[in-house]
């Protein structure tokens, strides 16, 4: 009976994971291109915004998948009697058991909405599978330290990872409408905040034990800064004439062009006139984007700042609960 309970989360996160592999991979590259089903790298790149991972930023995914297939383990291992320390499976976990599937099955979903450019949908499922997450972590608050270990943290850790890529869907989706760049880059700002807001009132509602969420999204932040930043040196530090004031790069040459003889004559005139104009547009856009970008850099960092002292203030005030009680100064 143990073990029959634990099948259940077993079979929705092995489902999660086949989807997911089978969407990034074209269906394991049984469908080629113009089937409309487009790899996750294609998808991202066709909607450029500024609410973007650096890719070391995607490392943590292993770790989450890893706590995953620690949880799924337990549970299995508790359900055979293999845990003496742990004779049945929480009771817990077995009422909030749905919430697991649930958010398994938007995860999927969300995978083969994003491949087949249907971000709307995916924003959707995403959305729903983080709010599962944060549902089922607040119900384990009252598990004992060891299930609340192998239970509880990649619960939170995987809500923390969904949270932050609710906010990237969005900004796609909103991308992917061909929206103005004013609108685009408010939603952008209004991602940042919003994945911090979503991480700092499940520390206010739920307490310590949500302080894992804090850290990934703190993570994914850092990810959002770094990638913008190192976006803002690069269009900074990109080609330029002597003092700087000449930017090439941009599909008309003027610097090399400036250092050719002129040919004298009106048509010279009105086509040096006309790629002067492209290239002061040019960039000026470039110092506008470029200004965006550090800004959002700004905005992410301090964010993450701001979780990253609340995770390292949490986790001391959770040693000290565990190592003196109340009790002891009464």
């Amino acid at each position: 009976m143990g073990l029959a309970q634990a099948v259940p989360s077993a079979v929705a996160l092995g489902l999660q994971l086949l989807v997911a592999a089978a969407a990034e991979s074209r269906c394991f590259d049984l469908l080629g291109p113009g089937t409309g089903c487009d790899k996750v790298g294609d998808v991202s790149q066709r909607y450029p915004t500024l609410l973007t991972l650096s890719a070391p930023t995607f490392d943590i995914c292993t770790y989450i998948l890893v706590a995953e297939l620690v949880l799924v383990g337990f549970l299995l291992a508790v359900g055979a009697g293999l845990v003496e320390s742990v004779p049945v499976i929480p009771e817990p976990w077995l009422d909030a058991q749905p919430l697991w599937i649930a958010a398994n099955a938007a995860q999927a979903a969300a995978s083969a909405l994003f491949v087949t450019g249907r971000l709307a949908g995916s924003t959707v499922a995403v959305a729903a599978s983080a709010a599962a997450l944060i549902s089922l972590g607040a119900s384990l608050t009252s598990l004992d330290p060891l299930p609340s270990l192998l239970l509880s943290l990649p619960v939170w850790m995987h809500a923390g990872w969904a949270t932050a890529a609710t906010a990237v869907h969005v900004c796609l989706s909103v991308s992917s409408a061909h929206s103005v760049r004013p609108a685009l880059l408010a939603t952008e700002f209004a991602g940042v905040f919003g994945a911090c807001g979503v991480a700092l009132a499940t520390l206010c509602l739920v307490g310590t034990s949500s302080l894992p969420l804090a850290g990934v999204v703190a993570w994914t932040l850092s990810g959002i800064a770094d990638a913008n930043a190192t976006a803002t040196r690069g269009v900074q530090g990109s080609g330029a004439c002597g003092d700087g004031t000449c930017k090439a790069g941009n599909g008309d040459d003027l610097c090399e062009r400036a250092d050719e003889p002129g040919q004298g004559g009106m048509g010279d005139s009105v086509r040096g006139s006309s790629d002067l104009t492209r290239a002061v547009k040019s960039s000026g856009a470039d110092a506008v984007a470029s200004d965006s970008r550090e800004a959002l850099a700004r905005a992410a960092s301090a964010c993450a700042a701001l979780l990253l002292v609340l995770v390292v203030a949490g986790s001391i005030l959770c040693f000290w609960r565990q190592a003196h009680t109340w009790q002891k100064y009464n």
